[in-house]
């Protein structure tokens, strides 16, 4: 079997017990019906249905293979259920408390229903179908001595008590243990699923740390350098270093134990193989990534740090330094107020003119003024007052009809002048230069040109001697008829 069939049974497979969590919650929505169907005024705000929930199936899984003939007796269930309602609300009554227990047990059971589970609309991913989806959350048993057991369906179990109680690190050494568990007893088909998930997670992990050591390098002001960076460095790469000796270990296993793989399993062997060595490059490429950052952080805390010294550096002249020179005794305010104040107020004119300076001056005859312009050769240029002038009847009726074909759809201005002559595309790209000033107006002057909508693409195009934006040319559906 394909990666891609791999990927999409495992896919598949979470999209399944991610549709678990859709009755479980609808619990919490129906509670307040249910106690106003023993009572008008009743409510049981007091319980949070999703607490007492997990409250279940912990009692199903501290004592599942504890009981003869399987399963959990209903009563445990509902004591754990009571004990946990009797401390979320002590004001309410005992009696209440076990109605509440009967009540969440046989809502997981779906009591009143012959059909045992939940049906949950959804999407198959194989075909895009619609349809519903059973699911199950509690089943019950009876042993032969007519005693009714409790038992939880394997997904919901997994959902509520390992899939929402696990970091990412923890979550990457148990996908790593299910990986070789898997790849020695030659499960080869969900070893590929595992290690798809373990690739997945290195990914997330990567992500994760990238986001963090960004957000650091990017101000290190506020960061306590030896509780915070430092500590998350250190932890990552000895999560690191585990994870890429961990991983070393399955590639090299998984290799040997491949070449002796049955034919039918020999492809979901190598796609394991290939997983487990892409997971390991991506691990090796993130530790190279951490071991330099300390290195870009103390190029980034120069940066800031001379970037800060700029802000302090900046002198107000009233607050800095004139009143605190008017506030120094008049002996030392002597000496030190000349200096600054010939530094601050710049060049001084000198109090006495030179009279031999100022007789050149006076006397000095006026400079002739030169022309404000000079000629220009104008060569052979055409004067052209109108740019539309230079057309001819022909190229304006080939426009028209080119400008005619706009509809509401957009079109690039290259597309529609495409093949087109040099002057009629010329002036086409001229009509839709006056289109996109006058942003489709009704009060312009040409009516071909009523209702066209010209937008920036922010791409140049070339025409002969000429560069214009390549617009967006559409009609406006009010433009339709003017054209015409």
């Amino acid at each position: 079997m394909s990666d891609s069939g791999g990927a999409e049974r495992s896919f598949v497979r979470r999209l399944r017990v991610l549709a678990h969590l859709q009755p479980l919650l609808d619990i919490e929505h129906d509670k307040n019906r249910a106690a106003r169907a023993g009572g008008a005024n009743r409510s049981w705000d007091a319980y949070d249905m999703r607490l007492l929930q997990v409250s279940a199936f912990d009692a199903i899984a501290a004592e599942y293979g504890l009981h003869p003939e399987g399963g959990v007796p209903r009563m445990s269930v509902e004591a754990a259920i009571r004990a946990q309602a009797a401390q979320s609300a002590p004001g309410r009554t005992s009696a209440e408390h076990a109605e509440v227990a009967t009540w969440l047990i046989d809502r997981l059971l779906n009591v009143g229903y012959a059909a045992r589970g939940f049906d949950v609309p959804w999407i198959n991913p194989a075909d895009y179908t619609r349809a519903d989806l059973r699911v199950v959350a509690l089943y019950e048993t009876l042993t032969s001595d007519g005693e009714v057991r409790l038992h939880a369906d394997e997904a919901a179990l997994n959902l509520t008590l390992a899939g929402l109680d696990l970091d990412l690190e923890d979550r990457q050494i148990a996908a790593e243990a299910v990986l070789r568990a898997q790849i020695e007893s030659g499960r080869w088909l969900q070893a590929e699923q595992s290690a798809a998930m373990t690739q997945r997670m290195a990914v997330e992990y990567r992500n994760r740390l990238d986001r963090y050591l960004r957000s650091v390098e990017r101000d290190l002001r506020d960061i306590d350098w030896e509780a915070d960076a430092e500590t998350v460095i250190e932890d990552a790469l000895a999560h690191l270093e585990g994870r890429v000796r961990a991983l070393h270990q399955l590639s090299d296993h998984a290799t040997q134990l491949a070449e002796d793989v049955d034919p039918a399993s020999r492809t979901q062997a190598a796609s394991v193989v290939r997983l487990v060595g892409d997971t390991l490059q991506h691990l090796l490429a993130l530790q190279r990534h951490i071991l330099a950052a300390r290195s870009r952080f103390r190029a980034a805390q120069v940066a800031q740090g001379f970037a800060i010294s700029l802000a302090v550096g900046r002198v107000h002249l009233h607050d800095d330094v004139f009143k605190p020179l008017l506030s120094m005794p008049p002996d030392q305010l002597a000496d030190l107020a000349p200096a600054l104040v010939t530094l601050s107020a710049g060049a001084t004119a000198p109090r006495v003119p030179s009279l031999a300076v100022l007789a050149n001056v006076l006397l000095a005859r006026p400079r002739e003024r030169e022309e404000a312009f000079v000629g220009v050769d104008l060569g052979d240029l055409e004067e052209i007052g109108n740019p539309f002038e230079r057309f001819d009847d022909d190229t304006w009726a080939k426009a028209r009809s080119m400008m005619a074909q706009l509809g509401p759809e957009p079109i690039p201005l290259s597309a529609l002048v495409c093949g087109a002559d040099d002057d009629v595309a010329l002036l086409v790209a001229l009509c839709s230069m006056r289109c996109w000033g006058e942003r489709g107006s009704s009060e312009t002057r040409d009516p071909m040109l009523v209702g066209i909508v010209a937008i920036e693409s922010g791409i140049d195009l070339s025409l002969d001697r000429f560069t214009v934006p390549d617009l967006l040319l559409s009609r406006l559906s009010g433009g339709a008829d003017a054209a015409r």
